[in-house]
C-alpha cells in the first residue's frame, strides 16, 4: 500500500460517471490508510451516490482515487454538511458565495476538526443565512 493520500486532502473517484447536469463529487480524507486501518473519506458535497457528511471506505484507493485541487467557487450551489457553533451541531447548507476566490481550498487540523482555509456564505436547510469555514468531522 503506497499511502499516497493524507488527512485533509481533497480527492475524487476517477471513474465517477457524472450525469450532464451534475457537478463532480468531492471527498476529504479523514483517515489515512495503513497496514492496520482502512482509508476513510468524508463526502464533501451531496452527489448521486452519497449525501454530504457521509463516510466512505474505498476498496482500492490507490487505483480508484485521485487528488484534486479545488477552488472554493467550485462548491457554489452545492449542498454540504456544516458544523455550527459551540454545540458542534451538524446542519445541511447550500453554498452561494465565498471569501477567497483565487486560492485553492485546503483543510487543516484545528481543535479536532479539519477546517477549510476559505469562508463560505450558505443557506441552511432551516433557511438561515450563515458565513463561516467548512468543518469536517473526523468521526464515522
Amino acid at each position: 500500500m503506497d499511502n499516497t493520500f493524507t488527512k485533509g486532502q481533497i480527492v475524487r473517484f476517477k471513474r465517477y460517471k457524472r450525469r450532464p447536469d451534475e457537478k463532480e463529487a468531492y471527498f476529504v480524507v479523514i483517515q489515512e490508510a495503513s497496514p492496520k486501518q482502512e482509508m476513510v473519506l468524508y463526502t464533501l458535497n451531496t452527489n448521486r451516490l452519497f449525501h454530504a457528511g457521509a463516510t466512505v471506505i474505498p476498496d482500492y484507493p490507490d487505483e480508484d482515487l485521485e487528488i484534486r485541487l479545488l477552488k472554493p467557487q467550485s462548491l457554489f450551489e452545492e449542498e454540504v454538511t456544516l458544523i455550527k457553533g459551540r454545540t458542534k451541531s451538524e446542519l445541511t447548507g447550500v453554498i452561494f458565495d465565498c471569501t477567497k476566490d483565487e486560492e485553492y481550498l485546503t483543510f487543516a487540523m484545528v481543535n479536532g476538526f479539519l477546517e477549510s482555509n476559505a469562508k463560505f456564505d450558505y443557506y441552511t436547510s432551516k433557511n438561515q443565512l450563515l458565513r463561516g469555514k467548512l468543518y469536517v468531522a473526523l468521526h464515522y
